[in-house]
């Protein structure tokens, strides 16, 4: 029973850190929003733009995308301090998922998707399944909540590929998936 108990306040803890990610990103949109500037605006503008632009580009080349160099066209006044009046090619997407089908493919943005819930899937199982101390049990959770928070966060910016998160996302994702052993005790000689 206190396995089942330990167990159930350990999704509990996953849950509960995912969701404090997610309203705490919305928190801070909302706040942005309400005291929002005429840049800010401005800002917000160009995220809806680069859905505008780029969707359709995606929908042309479904499948094997634009190529990894690929850019789309925009107007200067989007972009800050860009040149006023003209249109410019532009590479810097800021939604990870949209960057990955406009260069990539849906295909392969498929496969992202599949391997992040794998991911979730095998780490949070392996979370309920260990035989882990309370300690580290949180630190597991906390570590699995921080690769959610960057992949929900993906869809602002892509940080999942930024240096060094993607390293240290990576690191993460090998602890928390990784087949833990008890250590066998040595025995002194003497």
């Amino acid at each position: 029973m206190r396995v089942w108990l330990f167990c159930q306040s350990t999704w509990f803890g996953v849950l509960l850190a995912a969701c404090s990610v997610v309203a705490e990103r919305i928190g801070y949109s909302t706040l942005q929003f309400d005291h929002v500037s005429e840049e800010d605006q401005n800002l917000s503008g160009r995220r809806l733009l680069e859905y505008i632009l780029v969707l359709p580009h995606v929908a042309e080349h479904p499948i094997m995308g634009n190529g990894l160099g690929a850019t789309f066209l925009i107007a200067g006044d989007a972009v800050l301090q860009g040149p006023k009046g003209e249109q410019i090619d532009f590479h810097y997407i800021h939604n990870l998922y949209l960057l990955i089908a406009f260069r990539l493919g849906i295909p392969v943005l498929l496969v992202l998707f599949v391997l992040l819930w794998k991911y979730f899937r095998r780490s949070t199982k392996k979370l309920k399944s260990l035989n882990l101390s309370p300690g580290t049990s949180v630190l597991m959770a906390g570590l699995i909540a921080a690769v959610f928070g960057e992949v929900v966060l993906s869809v602002t910016s892509p940080t999942f590929l930024n240096h060094p998160t993607a390293g240290l996302l990576g690191c993460i994702m090998a602890i928390t998936t990784a087949e833990l052993h008890a250590d066998s005790q040595v025995t002194g000689q003497n």
